[in-house]
């Protein structure tokens, strides 16, 4: 029978520490199994003890979780992270830098003064991330290939998902035998669990000639997405930078949907302009990919590229599908390299991917298309 998930929760709050506990109370196959005040007290516990996950709080005094991090992935590489971080500029930075540090995910702090709404808001964004931990490391301890499994959503072993990065390039899948078409409008990006690292990797390697905008939907909370694209833009040559209501679309810039908020696209005398609302979430996300897709049909002059990367669940899968309606193009993330094979996979199961991609390939794909250098390969 396999053992439950052993957590740590680190915070130097001792009514957080207790909130974290009733949290992971109510999480199946999953135990506290100790606590601690800092980073450093943090990394003495692992010493001492089996640990599987560390919930880590991110501003701490003595050792902040950032530097609890980076020592915990070379003393420990075999136990993961998620960052528990406030809503704040510094907080959020120091999140971003995380998840580059290999942290699997963060959860965001509520703000409310209600403990009980509090406790479930964390427990619904905690249950999946811990899951995903849970299914690795069964995965792992039974020697099973991932893709294998009959689950909703595979986890590819953060170890394979980097190793992948260093061996020979994975092939491109055709699944729908139809030529791409000759001009674009917008390539919109879907993206959720593992995104940051995912979207640097992409991003970085766009081509600054790109002549049409690009649309990206990561979820996440309201406050880090400024953080994250601050980030990503020092590493694009293309402009990156969160949307703005009301702002024309514009060659060379890649633009995302803020969080808490769906990004919405219409036409007006001005060309292609973004929109944004607070309306209810869909597939329980706002910003919702579904959203972005749906608001793309018809309004542009040649096709839509969609590119759906990792990510859990299956948001913008029926966004892909109402662009079938109009021309579109659609390229997904293969299973191999996704951190969580849940979206990509979606838009799989539906039978609209026309290209499955590796990771690394994904960039040079959307070059390739937009720029006209070379076929399929």
């Amino acid at each position: 029978m396999q053992s439950e998930l052993k957590i740590l929760i680190v915070d130097d709050s001792l009514v957080y520490r207790k909130i974290l506990i009733d949290v992971v109370k109510q999480i199946p196959d999953a135990t506290v199994v100790g606590t601690a005040s800092d980073g450093a007290k943090a990394l003495k516990k692992l010493e001492q003890s089996a640990v599987d996950l560390v919930l880590l709080d991110v501003e701490m005094p003595r050792m902040d979780g950032l530097q609890t991090l980076k020592q915990i992935r070379a003393r420990h590489p075999g136990v993961g992270a998620v960052m528990v971080s406030a809503v704040n500029q510094k907080a959020a930075e120091i999140t971003m830098t995380a998840l580059a540090h290999g942290a699997i995910d963060f959860v965001a702090k509520p703000r409310g003064q209600d403990i009980v709404a509090s406790l479930t808001e964390l427990q619904r964004a905690l249950t999946p991330i811990v899951n995903i931990v849970n299914t690795n490391r069964i995965l792992k301890s039974v020697s099973v290939e991932p893709m294998l499994l009959p689950l909703g959503e595979s986890i590819i072993p953060r170890e394979s998902h980097e190793d992948l990065s260093k061996t020979k390039e994975l092939p491109v899948i055709s699944l729908r035998e139809r030529q791409p078409p000759r001009k674009f409008s917008v390539v919109a990006i879907g993206v959720s669990t593992g995104g940051p690292k995912a979207l640097s990797e992409l991003l970085s390697a766009l081509s600054p000639e790109l002549p049409i905008p690009v649309l990206v939907v990561q979820h996440m909370p309201e406050g880090f997405i400024k953080s994250l694209t601050r980030q990503l833009d020092t590493k694009s040559a293309l402009s990156v930078r969160e949307a703005k209501h009301g702002e024309v679309l514009n060659a060379g810039s890649v633009l995302f949907a803020p969080g808490g908020k769906h990004m919405v696209i219409k036409r007006n005398g001005r060309g292609l302009v973004v929109t944004l609302n607070d309306d209810l979430p869909v597939n329980s996300c706002r910003p919702s990919v579904d959203v972005l897709l749906k608001s793309l049909g018809g309004i542009t002059q040649h096709a839509i590229l969609s590119v759906m990367l990792t990510g859990m669940g299956q948001d913008g899968s029926d966004g892909v599908q109402y662009l079938e309606e109009y021309a579109s193009y659609n390229l997904v993330q293969n299973e191999q390299t996704c951190v969580v094979y849940g979206m990509s996979k979606a838009v799989v199961e539906k039978k609209l991917a026309d290209e499955v991609i590796s990771l690394s390939r994904i960039a040079p794909r959307i070059n390739e298309l937009i720029l006209h250098r070379g076929s399929r390969q």
